[in-house]
């Protein structure tokens, strides 16, 4: 299965593989007339004005892939059909790598700062229970559920999500990104760039060891993501492995 040209757009899930994605796959895939960073926000009007001003400004009709975080539903004409795609992880694991992106970087918690309360101090159920009370909601969640999901029940978070993904033209799983890259170089007629993927197994060791009290917060913060994750592993068997086997 070989794809004509179009433009194939990667929404980025935080701690999903992005960082080898954007810093070793994507620039050895696209060339750098051929792909773009777009590093707009919805929540950042100026940010996201600029990144649309400079897509405007490229030859668009070489530009073929696009990236970054704010990417969903690109408010810009181009002049091939679009494709979107998106990374998930196992909601269980991409709550410890979140935790540990916090802990090791010492990053302060950003309305206890005042108080000197560090997230390297507290545990994954304490860390989890803030950003519940905080009213972050799951960054999935809001991404397939849009910026309100913080505000809205699991169970409508769950069913703006299943439909929100049926958007994705390509979903993959970040515990297959080895056959995500062969699916993509087999489909977009692409070279499979060689990779080097940093500390992996690492979070699985450590999700394996989660206890009870772990595993119960991820559940109460996580909920709907875990739903939500059993599904994603439905389609990617189906539209992923499923083309694989066959070539």
């Amino acid at each position: 299965m070989h794809e004509d040209p179009m433009h194939l757009i990667h929404v980025r899930v935080p701690k999903t593989a992005g960082t080898t994605l954007v810093e070793q796959v994507w620039p050895l895939m696209f060339t750098a007339s051929e792909r773009f960073h777009f590093e707009g926000r919805y929540s950042d009007k100026i940010a996201m004005k600029n990144s649309l001003d400079r897509i405007r400004s490229c030859e668009l009709r070489n530009l073929r892939f696009i990236y970054g975080n704010g990417v969903y539903d690109l408010p810009i004409d181009l002049p091939y059909p679009v494709r979107y795609m998106a990374f998930f992880r196992d909601p269980y694991e991409r709550a410890l790598s979140l935790y540990y992106h916090y802990k090791y970087r010492r990053h302060p918690t950003p309305s206890r700062e005042q108080e000197g309360i560090l997230t390297e101090s507290w545990d994954l159920p304490t860390f989890l229970e803030y950003l519940m009370q905080d009213n972050r909601g799951s960054q999935i969640a809001r991404f397939v559920s849009y910026a309100d999901a913080a505000r809205l029940s699991p169970a409508a978070q769950l069913e703006r999500g299943l439909k929100n993904i049926e958007k994705l033209n390509h979903i993959f799983l970040k515990e297959y990104f080895d056959d995500a890259i062969d699916y993509l170089s087999l489909t977009y007629r692409r070279a499979r760039p060689e990779y080097e993927r940093r500390n992996v197994g690492h979070t699985e060791r450590q999700t394996a060891a989660l206890t009870q009290r772990d595993r119960r917060a991820v559940e109460r913060y996580f909920g709907p993501e875990i739903e939500l994750y059993r599904k994603l592993e439905e389609r990617h068997d189906r539209d992923v492995l499923a083309v694989l086997r066959k070539d």
